[in-house]
């Protein structure tokens, strides 16, 4: 069990430097909800669509490869200094010309989202947030690949701390609603590169190389239909409840989004980011399957309390933080905390995809994820709405996780603890019915009744993770004092 404690440990680390990057926005929340009507919201939610498929161009897939080329295409230090300055070259490039487009096509940009070419500002100061991003991206791509956490760590305060200050005096004291919302995006990701300007010095060359010019795009474009698939999935519902319903809808949606893809931040991105090099390093040990399989029913069972206490959780932040005109958004938080279940357990079966050498297939797999939460969006919307839109989300997931689970399991023989799985799935199911079904017209309710199956559940968790460990409870007695500790067996 020592690996997955190492596991465990390294996915905490990235949590904190994740949450950091989200909290500011989290903090915000009863800003926004009190100077902004839910419908400019809603345009804030659809702008937001524009700056994450803006950012996942401007990005070449260069996130995912540098990590690559870093340790398997850089033969020495100087190679490692190299790629760090071609990669801001690349970075630079394409965020350049992600802002020409801005000003070039802000019109025609505005008209496809928002219906109306009068937002054109607000569509450019989108495209130029998603290019600040994109090139604030490289220092935190070099610590990650360095494996220095703390420093990750530290960078990723600082970015919270200049958003969470740029937003307030802009769109607290200056009064510049969803302009000063996107102001204060640009703002911090460019302290934020600035401020690591002396350590990308030191670690960098100014020298252009061709040859891993070629590793970082060959290993990062193919990545790039995956990372549209993804955003369609996290994303395209925006724009699609815009079309199809109407802006007060969107901003509903969007509050109520955010809170249930808590899931996607605080569980599966870190655990992704370590996993990966995780399952990696480990492939070659005879037990290998065995270690994934026990690292799936980890993520079923404490990824799937996390979930449990977002989705009974999250109503509860958003009626405290958010006016009340937005609290009817909290209705989608357990389904999209559901869905984004599903996505962490996609990454759990990754292994097989990839060292079953179908990669390939990849594409094909997001891509019927992202199909089928277009055309599910398409149907469901105009009967549904925002519900409509989530269990869209809920539906697409799943069907990824089922088709590469098979793939996995086909190619690699990826394997799963069938019942200690469905034992599991059986309580967390269960403990989810019963905080959902019991009264909640008030905040004191939702704390009566969901506290309680909250404070269970956790206590459950904690046990099977204590048993699993191998750690035995032993109570002491001794003359005067009575006392409790653990004890590992040898």
């Amino acid at each position: 069990m020592t690996l997955i404690r190492r596991l465990m440990k390294n996915s905490l680390i990235y949590a904190i430097g994740g949450a950091l990057q989200k909290l500011a926005g989290f903090l915000l929340i009863p800003l926004y909800t009190h100077v902004l009507a839910v419908e400019s919201y809603g345009v804030m939610e659809v702008l937001t669509t524009l700056t994450s498929s803006a950012f996942v161009l401007a990005t070449l897939g260069l996130p995912s490869a540098f990590n690559k080329c870093y340790h398997r295409d850089c033969h020495d230090a100087e190679d490692q200094r190299t790629l760090v300055g071609t990669t801001m070259v690349l970075l630079t490039a394409v965020a350049l010309a992600t802002v020409v487009v801005g000003l070039l096509a802000p019109g025609l940009l505005a008209r496809g989202l928002l219906g109306s070419a009068e937002s054109r500002s607000l569509v450019t100061l989108s495209l130029v947030s998603a290019a600040a991003f994109a090139v604030a991206q490289l220092p935190l791509m070099l610590l990650r690949a360095r494996e220095s956490s703390v420093s990750y760590v530290s960078l990723s305060f600082f970015q919270f701390l200049a958003m969470l200050g740029l937003n307030l005096w802009l769109v607290g004291r200056l009064h510049l609603g969803v302009k000063g919302v996107l102001l204060g995006s640009i703002g911090a990701s460019s302290v934020t590169f600035l401020a690591s300007l002396p350590f990308l010095a030191r670690h960098a060359s100014l020298r252009f190389s061709p040859r891993l010019t070629r590793a970082l795009l060959m290993f990062g474009l193919p990545m790039v239909p995956v990372a549209v698939s993804g955003w369609v999935m996290d994303m395209s519902d925006r724009w699609l409840l815009q079309l199809l319903d109407s802006p007060r809808e969107v901003g509903l949606y969007g509050l109520g989004y955010r809170y249930g893809m808590l899931v996607e931040q605080v569980l599966v991105m870190p655990f992704q980011m370590a996993w990966s090099a995780f399952y990696f390093r480990e492939a070659a040990r005879p037990d290998a399957r065995e270690i994934y399989a026990r690292v799936f029913t980890w993520f079923v069972v404490v990824g799937g309390w996390v979930t449990l206490s977002i989705a009974l959780g999250g109503e509860i932040a958003l009626r405290l933080m958010a006016d009340r005109s937005y609290w009817s958004g909290a209705s989608v938080i357990p389904v999209v905390a559901l869905a984004y279940f599903l996505n962490g357990l996609v990454y759990c079966v990754a292994p097989g995809v990839h060292l079953g050498k179908k990669t390939h297939f990849l594409p094909v797999l997001t891509g019927a994820g992202a199909l089928s939460n277009v055309a599910l969006n398409f149907w469901w919307i105009p009967q549904y709405g925002r519900m409509g839109a989530a269990a869209a989300t809920l539906f697409s997931f799943g069907i990824m996780f089922a088709l590469t689970a098979v793939l996995s399991r086909r190619a690699y023989g990826f394997r799963f603890e069938a019942g200690r799985i469905g034992k599991a799935l059986l309580l967390l199911g269960t403990f989810a019915m019963f905080g959902l079904i019991l009264p909640s017209e008030s905040i004191s309710e939702l704390f009566i009744f969901r506290g309680p199956v909250l404070l269970v559940s956790a206590v459950w968790v904690g046990a099977w993770c204590l048993k699993d460990l191998g750690v035995k409870w032993v109570w002491s007695r001794e003359p005067g004092q009575a006392w409790l500790r653990w004890v590992r067996p040898d």
